[in-house]
């Protein structure tokens, strides 16, 4: 019975790793490339890229191996045996060395991003699956065992508890790529209502995940479902993201002290280069509470000219209460062309007393 593989996205920059890209690590494929771009686009791998695009695969393993002995415990010697296990799953294939290299980095590596990505591959390893409703079964128990949301509850939108901070730090991107792996999955079986369900939750709750840009594939699929592909229709984009502030309004008073602070985001349409959530600034009183807000991604899925795409709520709550007085919010935007926009205003906080009709209590 053949073992079912998730399917990886794997975006590399520069141009000899753009190369590397098209020569030796598809996108899309069926191996388990996890390797990070902004480890592996050290000079120090250029040898060993260089033997892997040649298909000097021996020599190529030995130059890996050497990065490992020479960098132990570092993430460049873990890069490095990501590498070698690329090798042994899609070039030389001999998945028993691929599973003892991640038998070993599942020991040397614990509390990292490699222990959760040698966990996966090993328990994938581990059992035969009939069918993907098996395998999604098991991989939803490994994606809620390390704080990350049901698959199930996402598919059903109900997720509305979820924060991504409850994930350790280091595991939030294998997480995001495990949730990725299983939109691809939905893709290939045409279901793109569920992937795109997927890209969405990837999108609102892991804004700094970049291995991808979300939107590409979310874009592809409502155009593809609505069977356009003259997209000469659409106007260029030339503007910037929108803000518009929801709550509370420019030099309102406020009777709570821990009021909602509320603000919507879009840019233009399905075609336009939509917020980059990577990029946003959200500030209060000079703190700098990016973070810590959350984010409600809604698409309007008409893919019809002149119609919002994606509109973004930030929403922020104060974890303790605010100080009487005046205070200052501050956003900025930035979408994929590198459009900007930024908006600033304030609020003031009154004490109970001076409460009036037409202050707002809670926000």
């Amino acid at each position: 019975m053949e073992v079912l593989k998730l399917k990886k996205h794997n975006y590399f920059g520069g141009l000899f790793l753009l190369f590397l890209l098209i020569t030796i690590i598809p996108a899309y494929s069926f191996e388990s490339v996890w390797a990070d771009i902004k480890v592996i686009s050290n000079p120090i791998f250029e040898k060993a890229f260089f033997y892997q695009s040649t298909m000097n695969y021996n020599q190529a393993l030995l130059e890996y191996q050497q990065i490992m002995n020479e960098h132990p415990g570092t993430e460049i010697a873990a890069n490095a045996q990501l590498c070698k296990i690329a090798i042994y799953e899609s070039y030389q294939p001999d998945r028993y060395k691929a599973l003892e290299e991640y038998r070993k980095m599942l020991q040397d590596y614990p509390n990292t991003r490699y222990w959760l990505i040698a966990k996966f591959e090993l328990l994938v390893a581990d059992h035969n699956y009939s069918n993907f409703e098996e395998y999604l079964s098991v991989l939803n128990g490994l994606i809620i065992e390390m704080g990350g949301e049901s698959v199930f509850n996402i598919l059903n939108n109900n997720y509305s508890a979820f924060q991504a901070s409850q994930i350790a730090p280091q595991y939030q991107n294998v997480i995001a790529e495990l949730y990725l792996s299983v939109s691809g999955e939905f893709r290939l079986r045409k279901q793109f209502t569920k992937e795109t369900q997927l890209l969405y939750f990837i999108r609102a709750n892991f804004p700094k995940y970049s291995r991808i840009n979300i939107l590409d594939s979310i874009s592809y699929d409502i155009l593809k479902n609505k069977r356009i592909v003259d997209t000469s229709i659409y106007p260029e984009d030339t503007t910037p993201p929108q803000i518009t502030i929801d709550s509370p309004h420019h030099g309102k008073r406020v009777h709570g002290l821990k009021p909602r602070i509320q603000v919507d985001l879009q840019d233009g349409d399905i075609m336009a280069a939509q917020v980059n959530l990577s990029k946003l600034i959200f500030t209060l009183d000079g703190e700098d509470l990016t973070d810590k807000m959350k984010v409600q991604s809604k698409i309007n899925t008409s893919a019809q000219p002149g119609v919002t795409f994606e509109k973004i709520r930030l929403t922020y709550k104060p974890e303790s209460p605010l100080a009487v007085g005046t205070h200052t919010v501050y956003v900025k935007a930035e979408d994929y062309g590198g459009r900007s926009s930024e908006k600033t205003w304030t609020f003031t906080i009154v004490k109970p007393e001076l409460y009036r009709d037409g202050d707002d209590e809670d926000n």
